[in-house]
């Protein structure tokens, strides 16, 4: 079929039914620079320079061998009449497939195996006839629905495009292609006004429409928004407001920093009751209801100085664990007595001075949740006569007593040891004076050393003969200055209330003299003077 040196189709080929364009297509891929042609009828082959930029004849049969937009005329595949463009101009350049050629205006010819011009393709309006243009999504010189109206721009033709040029908007470019300007590149539009310090809208102004007084999202200046966790915002006067928390949210803290920040919803209409929820909303679990039980000891009446066991009960209705507690809601304020041993079934508690002890025992469990109940002790003094004598600091202090055998009571020695059996105190806590019998004998209860007292002395049925003359000795200091306190009582009343700064280690303090009468009252006279007395 092909003799290869002769570079010739051979005739035998045409006549056992190979179609001689085939040959002409594998003579060409064979040797890159012939083509032949023939006559079908028999004529005799010659040979054509591929090169050759005349036409090639019969190098189809029909119009399926020719490339889109070819007709096959006389065996040689040439434009059609109507296709819409100028004349095929055949490009020189040899091709396999249209992805070798120069553009999308070419394709490969299967037949020459040469890049062909196809009528009727384009890349511009500048490929087309005139009554044609260049339909750019199918690269086809199509009838223009126009043709003979004179096209609107040159092409290639640049004008500017857009609307303003104001605020954040930029003028754009637009390109003339096909007789007709695209697209308009590069332009900035209006926009909605935003609140951003920008002029979104391109009319001159910034901002406007945007009220930083009141606006939630802008409040007192563009991005501020007014918002609490879990609560309703407002804007005024440019500072954001805190309103009602939304629902199953409560502002428990009163803090708006962190808006609503305790996550509840009210149960039982917001009415407290013992089942482990907090139903009213307050932060806490069944207060005032399920509370622990607890029983306090009744009321007593004592004398002063008195170590008393308070007894208790304590339980939790939940079954939680619980502590307990002892507290002094009021007392005398030169009490110093203290709680000891304690537990949630009893303590210790020592009522030293004369007056009202209410004392409370609370019980709280392991939710928080607690009980108190209080008890009553009343201190009143013991016999008609009752000094009692206190200090605010540890020291030691001493309370006498004087009779008036001792002798002038602002003399040194007419205290203590030198006054002889009149002068109760420490060294002398019950002498023997007056009438036989110990009723009208002083006894000093108590002497305190170290502490802040009480220190006592008391006469159950006092003289009416003659006057008792009250002292306070600083026998040692231990804590610099010392404020004493004496209260007399005659027949469990108060008096007098005397108090005096000490500084001076020695010095004896002549607080008064009481006078008792018949009726058990008495008179008081204040004294004062101070002596030293080692």
């Amino acid at each position: 079929m092909l003799d290869s040196k002769a570079g010739r189709c051979a005739r035998s080929a045409w006549t056992r039914g190979f179609p001689m364009h085939r040959c002409l297509a594998l003579l060409l891929l064979a040797t890159g620079v012939w083509a032949c042609g023939s006559d079908p009828a028999g004529g005799k082959e010659e040979p054509r320079d591929a090169g050759d930029a005349g036409e090639i004849p019969f190098i189809c049969l029909g119009d399926d061998d020719c490339p889109l937009g070819l007709a096959c005329v006389a065996g040689d595949c040439k434009a059609r009449p109507d296709a819409g463009g100028g004349e095929p101009a055949d490009a020189s350049t040899g091709c396999l497939k249209d992805e070798d050629c120069e553009d999308l205006r070419y394709s490969c010819s299967l037949t020459s195996f040469r890049c062909v011009r196809v009528p009727g393709r384009c890349l511009d309006g500048r490929d087309c006839e005139v009554g044609y243009r260049c339909d750019l999504a199918r690269h086809q010189c199509l009838v223009s629905q126009d043709a003979g109206v004179e096209p609107e721009c040159l092409e290639g033709e640049l004008r500017g495009c857009g609307t303003s040029k104001v605020g954040q908007c930029r003028y754009g470019v637009q390109t003339c292609a096909g007789g007709t300007f695209g697209e308009c590149f590069g332009a900035l539009e209006p926009s909605p006004e935003l609140c951003d310090g920008l002029d979104n809208d391109c009319d001159g102004a910034v901002d406007e429409g945007f009220d930083l007084n009141s606006d939630p999202r802008n409040c007192g200046h563009c991005g501020n928004v007014c918002e609490r966790p879990h609560a309703l915002t407002s804007c005024e006067e440019g500072r954001c407001r805190m309103g009602p928390c939304v629902q199953g949210w409560v502002d428990l803290n009163g803090d708006p920093a962190d808006g609503c920040e305790y996550a509840c919803v009210p149960t039982n209409g917001g009415v407290e009751v013992c089942d482990s929820l907090d139903n009213d909303c307050n932060g806490v679990i069944d207060d005032g209801v399920c509370a622990p039980q607890v029983t306090c000891p009744g009321n007593q009446t004592v004398g002063p100085n008195s170590d008393l066991t308070l007894v208790t009960n304590a339980s939790s209705t939940t079954g939680r664990p619980i502590t307990c507690a002892w507290s002094v809601v009021s007392r005398p304020a030169t009490s110093n007595g203290a709680f000891t041993s304690t537990t949630c079934n009893s303590t210790r508690y020592f009522a030293d001075v004369v007056g009202l002890h209410q004392l409370r025992f609370t019980v709280t469990d392991s939710a928080g949740v607690s009980s108190s109940c209080d008890t009553q002790i009343t201190v009143n003094a013991v016999g008609d006569l009752w000094v009692e004598l206190t200090w605010d600091r540890p020291n030691d202090m001493d309370l006498h007593l004087q009779h008036p055998n001792a002798g002038d009571s602002h003399l040194a020695a007419s205290w203590s040891a030198s006054a002889g059996p009149y002068d109760c105190y420490y060294s002398n806590k019950t002498p023997s004076w007056d009438a036989a019998g110990t009723a009208d004998d002083p006894s000093l209860d108590r002497d305190d050393r170290t502490g802040q007292g009480p220190e006592n002395i008391r006469i159950d049925t006092p003289s009416t003969t003659h006057a008792y003359t009250i002292g306070v000795h600083m026998y040692n200091n231990l804590a610099g200055s010392v404020e004493a306190t004496v209260k007399l009582y005659c027949g469990n009343v108060l008096m007098t209330t005397e108090r005096r700064v000490f500084s001076s280690v020695k010095d004896l303090w002549v607080v008064g003299r009481v006078q008792f009468r018949s009726d058990r009252t008495c008179t008081y006279t204040r004294d004062g003077f101070v002596l030293n007395k080692p």
